[in-house]
């Protein structure tokens, strides 16, 4: 049998994870009777996360918590839950071309922010918070949000237009007396497509 320096260091290795192994998890069974010698940790914990301490900072919490909820299922939510997030806050309206101010990191629309620059002059605040900003340099395109919502409605228009047709649906059946059909021949009115055709 020939003997090699590799094979010897090998064999070596392979000892040593073990007791590394049960070093972690001594270490770790230390951890928890020094922080709190009354609480055990989790069963589940035992198995798995003690892997996780060797050569991290971990703290009391992150060894007695429960386990976490495999991360492989998919949460929905309507979109209107995210108006108050994704609409802006001068138009009303889905936000378009996202500019953000750097002070306070409130987003608007790029037209809606840039009226209000040109609206306010020198004393420029931010219309949410108040917070000043001296220039437009303190503006700052922001396209990760751009994407987030073509993400969530797709089509804006075409998003904003459905909305309108059940939004006008809903009042035909909340408010049945009202008089729709003398209007037939009108256009139809939708105040933020108007509201962002003054700005242009």
């Amino acid at each position: 049998m020939v003997r090699n320096k590799t094979g010897i260091a090998a064999r070596g290795r392979a000892g040593r994870t073990r007791e590394d192994l049960q070093e972690v998890l001594k270490t770790y069974t230390n951890m928890v009777e020094r922080h709190n010698q009354y609480r055990e940790p989790n069963t589940a914990s035992n198995y798995e996360e003690y892997r996780l301490a060797a050569g991290y900072d971990v703290n009391l919490y992150d060894i007695c918590r429960q386990p976490r909820e495999p991360q492989d299922r998919t949460l929905h939510i309507p979109a209107s839950s995210l108006d108050e997030e994704l609409n802006c806050s001068i138009c009303t309206g889905i936000i378009r071309d996202a500019m953000v101010i750097t002070a306070c990191l409130h987003r608007f629309c790029a037209n809606c922010i840039e009226r209000h620059i040109h609206e306010k002059g020198k004393n420029t605040v931010c219309p949410v918070c108040n917070t000043p900003f001296t220039t437009r340099r303190a503006l700052r395109p922001d396209p990760t949000f751009d994407n987030l919502i073509k993400m969530v409605y797709g089509d804006v228009d075409a998003y904003e237009k459905a909305e309108e047709a059940r939004i006008q649906l809903n009042n035909k059946e909340l408010f049945p007396r009202l008089d729709l059909d003398k209007h037939k021949g009108e256009k139809p009115v939708n105040p933020i497509a108007n509201k962002r055709q003054r700005t242009r």
